[in-house]
Formats: structure tokens, C-alpha cells, sequence
């Protein structure tokens, strides 16, 4: 395990702004006490973390708190509002012929038709009835 995985695992305990005791934090990360107390004190003077000088307990500055939190997921556009089919009817007298947008249909028999359009996210369902 490297030193920077060490104190990322180290900064992720600390988050939760309570304090907490170096003793445990070395056996809880499993991180040597010598080599603990050092990179304490790399925070201790960069200011990052603070030290309770009676109990010895640290915890993180809470102005570094914010930088520590991950970021909400950001979803895809399917998933942030599910998908909802478009529905169209359409009816064209006979021997007529009707464009919509850039669809353009005709209907050649001597019949009115009902024509039912339906898109969903892969696939448009077409369906022709003849009206009585």
C-alpha cells in the first residue's frame, strides 16, 4: 500500500468532523504509529487538521471538510427522466396525403384510414386502420 493511499484512507476517516484517536486510526488503517505521527504533523502544520491538546485527538479543519466530500453523481439524460413513448393518431380522408414534419404520408385507397403512431427510444410502432 503506498503512503498516498494510506493518507486518502486516513483524510476519509477523518471527514466526518468528529475527533478521533491517533491510536485507533493507526490500527484501524493498519498504518505503523511512527509513520502515522508524521503525517499527522505534515497536517498538524499545514493546518489541514487540529489537535485537541488534552486528549491528543484530532479531527479535520472544517474548512477542508467540503473538499473531501464526492460529488453527487451526475445522471444520464436517460436516466434523469424516464422515457415516455409519443402517441399520435392521425386520420386521412381517401386519396389524400398529409406531411408532418418530415414524415409525409398518403392514403391511396378509396377508404378513410386511422393511422396510430407511437415512437419509444429505439423504435417507432406504426399502426393502419381502416374507419367504417
Amino acid at each position: 500500500m503506498t503512503s498516498d493511499s494510506k493518507l486518502d484512507q486516513l483524510l476519509n476517516q477523518l471527514k466526518n468532523q468528529k475527533w478521533h484517536s491517533p491510536t485507533i486510526l493507526a490500527t484501524k488503517l493498519n498504518i505503523p504509529q511512527p509513520q502515522l505521527e508524521q503525517i499527522l504533523k505534515t497536517l498538524q502544520t499545514k493546518n489541514i487538521i487540529q489537535t485537541n491538546p488534552q486528549t491528543k485527538w484530532i479531527k479535520l479543519n472544517p474548512q477542508y471538510a467540503n473538499l473531501l466530500t464526492e460529488p453527487e453523481p451526475t445522471p444520464n439524460e436517460e436516466e434523469a427522466t424516464p422515457h415516455k413513448p409519443t402517441l399520435a393518431t392521425i386520420i386521412i380522408p381517401p386519396k389524400q396525403d398529409i406531411t408532418i414534419q418530415n414524415l409525409h404520408l398518403t392514403n391511396t385507397t378509396p377508404q378513410t384510414l386511422e393511422i396510430h403512431i407511437r415512437t419509444c427510444q429505439k423504435q417507432t410502432q406504426i399502426a393502419i386502420n381502416k374507419l367504417d
